[in-house]
C-alpha cells in the first residue's frame, strides 16, 4: 500500500486515508474516528488558511496518536545535474519531486 501526495494539501491525505466517509475507498484500514471527522470536515470548510492548518494539524495529531497506520518506509529522489551545462535560477525540483525545468537555462 502506497500513497503519494497528488495536490499541496495535508487533506490529500487526511481525508482519503483516515475519515470515515472513505471506508470502503481508501480508508482501508477502516479507521473510524468521530474526532478526526469533525477536524477534517471543519478544516475543509474553513477560507482561512491558518484556522484550516490549526485544525488539520489536530486532526493529524490524533491520527498520530491512534496510529491506524504504520509507516514502513519513505521514497526518495535523486536528481543529477550537469552544472558546467546549466545555470539553475531556482528551485531545482517543486514540492512534488519533479524537475523545474524553466529554471534550467543552458549556459553559454
Amino acid at each position: 500500500m502506497t500513497w503519494a501526495i497528488d495536490y499541496p494539501s495535508v487533506d490529500n491525505f487526511l481525508y482519503p486515508l483516515f475519515h470515515s466517509a472513505s471506508i470502503g475507498d481508501d480508508n482501508f484500514t477502516r479507521y473510524n474516528s468521530p474526532a478526526v471527522d469533525g477536524l477534517i470536515d471543519k478544516a475543509r470548510a474553513t477560507a482561512d488558511d491558518d484556522e484550516r492548518r490549526a485544525l488539520y494539524g489536530e486532526a493529524e495529531a490524533v491520527t498520530c496518536r491512534d496510529l491506524p497506520l504504520l509507516p514502513l518506509w519513505f521514497g526518495v529522489q535523486y536528481h543529477l545535474v550537469n552544472l558546467e551545462k546549466f545555470q539553475i535560477d531556482g528551485a531545482v525540483v517543486d514540492m512534488f519531486g519533479e524537475p523545474v525545468l524553466r529554471m534550467f537555462r543552458p549556459r553559454s
